[in-house]
């Protein structure tokens, strides 16, 4: 619910701050404060080969970014 209620603001937000950014494409990211994964979920399809670090405080947010991912990353 966390992702439909903020939607409109993450991810308009995240655009913005990630087109000013250079990428080679092979990084590695560390995103700290990730929530449910939205930077990771906006950048993978782009640059495939990124590789993340991501932390968050709240257990509950890190399992729904687990969970958007879980087929990539098993």
């Amino acid at each position: 619910r966390y992702d439909a209620d903020w939607a409109r603001y993450t991810v308009g937000t995240l655009r913005r701050s990630l087109a000013h950014l250079r990428w080679r494409g092979d990084e590695r990211v560390l995103d700290i404060g990730c929530g449910t994964g939205e930077v990771e979920r906006l950048l993978l399809p782009l640059l495939p080969d990124l590789r993340f670090a991501a932390l968050d405080l709240s257990a509950d947010m890190l399992e729904i970014a687990r969970a958007k991912f879980s087929p990539r990353f098993g």
